[in-house]
This record gives structure tokens, sequence and C-alpha cells, in this order.
């Protein structure tokens, strides 16, 4: 090896090391692919899925809080916003799946790849850098399980607050009591005023309809996604008619509740934080990617459903925004239910208070199983946890629990703001980019190393000549 040439020579003073390394990188290619094809479901989503799979994790509860913002926040900033933030997690996603094609026999993406087998191979499993991508991992999803959740709870309870009362166990600074409001106060979120947790009926409706979801696999989900997927859209397309029709209502009683949309509003602190937060979705394309059939385009895919959900937040946001007048602490749902515009459109005005009560289950309770299996996924393929009830635990119970506190009060819009700058946008933005990066080194390094073993080959050749 001393004969080598020039280009060669760090490769001849290193043999040991690279044979070290070689040993390293094969032990840790046999536990990426000994876990592969053992969890999950078979490559059975197919377009039409995946397109309504990948638009209901990024739109979901984020549709009705996006109008407020914009009608606080102004046009621009949430505009330029949403352009970045589904730009940089577009290509985020496009790069962790071409990371994925550089794991041991997945350059098809036909095997069982999550998100912390990507990790293991890249990183290694003793690296700190896995250990903290397995943290930020873990506090993510169950960060966004936890919002995903109160949310569902709070709109259920208000849907039945409206239709007559809700009940619940309700925990105050010095007391524990059974009570079932039967109104919302003003600039609430949530009937149980004074409360700092609270144990509702529509904590139990959302839990009964998502729990036997969250056992399921992926691809068994499919049929819900896609029913869920079809009925948000057409949920969209009337709110947006109800407010173009209460920009008309508005003009003709002499009201002007559009003109509060500005180019720039008062409160630009939420908006970084609430958009993230509605795009998310990356950390769940290797599971997709690995049930996903073959035919089935990761580009096309991520790039179209991010384009869509972006145009039917706009969309919405800025008709709604400007049609309506929201209070602090409203949302989309809470202003249909009372706006007086609305009661006098009559059937149509019907029709659209109806979708209020409809939003709750089709485009929130669907989206927490989706996150919890993909949760399950990645604990049993990573072998951070051997048995599945305890994974089950961790990655089902464990937000359904923690939900609980945060239900009542301003606590969860700190968990949003919070976890969406540091966790989500740490483990679904950079580390993506990490990834792709160390796959470039690695590919590079292989044929490094192909060039070295067929210039060896060349001189044994030559030498036996």
């Amino acid at each position: 090896a001393c004969g080598a040439p020039l280009s060669y020579v760090p490769l001849c003073a290193h043999v040991l090391r690279r044979r070290r390394q070689v040993a390293r990188r094969k032990r840790r290619d046999a536990l990426v692919a000994s876990t592969l094809g053992t969890i999950g479901g078979g490559h059975n989503i197919g377009v039409l899925s995946s397109f309504a799979l990948i638009c209901n994790n990024i739109t979901g509860p984020g549709l009705v809080s996006i109008p407020p913002l914009i009608a606080q926040s102004g046009i621009v900033t949430p505009l330029a916003t949403f352009a970045v933030v589904m730009c940089v997690s577009s290509l985020a996603g496009t790069m962790l799946a071409e990371a994925m094609r550089h794991l041991p026999k997945n350059s098809l993406l036909r095997e069982r790849v999550e998100f912390l087998n990507v990790a293991q191979f890249y990183f290694g499993r003793r690296s700190p850098a896995y250990w903290i991508t397995v943290v930020l991992f873990v506090l993510s999803l169950t960060a966004l399980n936890v919002a995903q959740i109160v949310i569902s709870a709070q709109v259920v309870d208000y849907a039945l607050v409206a239709i007559d009362r809700t009940c619940g166990l309700q925990f105050g600074p010095a007391s524990v009591r059974f009570t079932c409001p039967t109104s919302l106060p003003a600039g609430d979120v949530t009937p149980f005023t004074g409360a700092f947790a609270a144990v509702s009926l529509g904590y139990f409706v959302v839990m009964l309809a998502a729990l036997p979801l969250s056992y399921m696999n992926l691809d068994d989900n499919k049929h819900v996604q896609n029913a869920s997927f079809c009925v948000l859209v057409l949920i969209t397309i009337m709110w947006c008619a109800l407010s173009l029709w209460v920009y008309g209502f508005d003009a003709a009683h002499g009201e002007q509740a559009h003109a509060s949309l500005v180019p720039f509003g008062s409160n630009q602190a939420q908006v970084l934080g609430v958009v993230m937060f509605n795009y998310v979705f990356v950390t769940s394309l290797p599971s997709w990617v690995s049930e996903k059939r073959p035919h089935v385009s990761v580009n096309r895919i991520v790039w179209g459903s991010a384009l869509f959900s972006t145009l039917q937040y706009l969309l919405l946001g800025l008709l709604a925004g400007g049609a309506f007048a929201f209070p602090e602490g409203d949302d989309l749902l809470s202003v249909i239910d009372s706006s007086t515009a609305v009661r006098a459109a009559g059937v149509f005005g019907t029709a659209a208070r109806i979708t209020v009560f409809l939003f709750p289950p089709v485009a929130l309770v669907t989206s927490i199983p989706v996150f919890s299996v993909i949760a399950r996924y990645n604990l049993l393929s990573s072998g951070l946890i051997k048995r599945s009830w305890i994974a089950n635990l961790v990655a089902i119970g464990l937000p359904w629990i923690m939900a609980l506190a945060f239900y009542a009060g301003s606590g969860l819009v700190t968990v949003v703001n919070f976890s969406s700058v540091l966790f989500q946008g740490v483990i679904n933005y950079i580390v993506p980019i990490i990834f792709y990066l160390l796959s470039l080194q690695h590919n590079a390094n292989r044929a490094r190393r192909a060039d070295y073993e067929q210039w060896q080959l060349q001189q044994e050749a030559a030498a036996t000549a």
C-alpha cells in the first residue's frame, strides 16, 4: 500500500483506522437492517391516499386559527411566513427522503426505515447527536399530540355547549368540583372558567374516537384520512363562500368588518410559532414512505400537498379574516356560530353552523392517531423500547395524560409557541438537512473506497502478470 499514488496516501497511512471504521459501519448497517420490515403495514398507500395523509397532517386544527391570525397580524407577515415555511419544510422533507435512499438495501425506498433509524445510521447509536435527536423527536411528537388533543377536546366541548351543555371534573386553585357549563365565557376557549385543569365530556368523546385508530397501522388509517380530507375541503369551500356572503351582508347593512385587514397588524408575536406548528409533517414522512406504493413519487406528493394546503390556508385566512371580527381568544368556529350575519343567511347559514360541529371529528380527531402511530413505529424500530405495550403507553397514553394539564388556561399557547421554535423547528427543518449532508459525505466516502479497492485489484493483477 505504501506504493500507492499520492491521492491514496492518506488511506495508506490510516489502514487500521479505516478497517475499524468499516467494521463499525457493518455493525451499524446490520443493526439498521435487522429492524427493517418488522414494524407496521405494507406498501398499500396510493397517490390519493398519500396526498390526503400529508394534507391532513399540515392542515387539521390550524384552519380555524389562521383567519384570526391574519386579522390581528395583517396580510404581509403571515403570507411571507407561509411561503418561507412551506418551501423550507418541503425541501427538508425531500432531503430526508434522499437520505433514506442511502441506507442499506433501500435505494428504491421499499424497506421500512423510520426517522430514528436514519439517525442511527448517520449519527451512530452511541453518538450524543443521536440521543439529542431521540429526545427532540419524542418531545416534538408528544407536544404536537398534546396540542391536537387539547384543541379537539375544547372544540367538542364548545359544540356540546352550543347544543345544550357539557360536563366535567374541574380542578381549581383550591377545590375540585363536578360542573356542567351551559355557556362559553367571552374571550375564553373553554367553558370551565377558573380551572387550571379539567377532565371534560369533550375529552372523552375525542378519546373514544381517536384511540381505536391509534392502535392501527398507518395504511389501515388511509380510508379515514381520505374521507377526512374530502370533507375538510368541502368545509373550507363552504367557509370561503360564507365569508364572501358576509362581505355582501356587511355592505348592504353599512358595516365594514372587512376593513380590519391591514398590511401589518399590531400583533406579530405568534405568527412564526403558529405557522411553523402547522408544517411539522416532515417527521411523519419516513413512516409514509415505508408504506407507500412503489410508483408514488415522494417529491410530487410532498411539494403538491404542501402547496395545496398553503393555498387552502391563505384563501380561507384572507377571506374569513377580513369578513369576520375576531375578539381576543376566539377562533373561526366560535365566530361563525355567534355571527349575526351567518344567522341571517337562512338555510346557508344553518349549514355553515352545522360545519362548526362537523369540523372537530373530521379535521382534529383524525390527525391525532397518525402521530401516535408514527411515535410507536419509531420507538419499536429503533430498539428504544422492546415491548409493544410499553411503546403504546408512551406513544398513545402519555399525550392523553399530559393533555389534562393544558386543557384550561393559557398553557397551550405557551406549549405551541415554545415547542414550534425549539422542538419542531429543529427536528423538522434542521435535522433532515443534516441527514442529507451526511448522506452526501457517505456517498463520497463510499465512492472513494470503491476507487481505492479497484486500484488495489489493478495493482495485484499487474503484480501477478
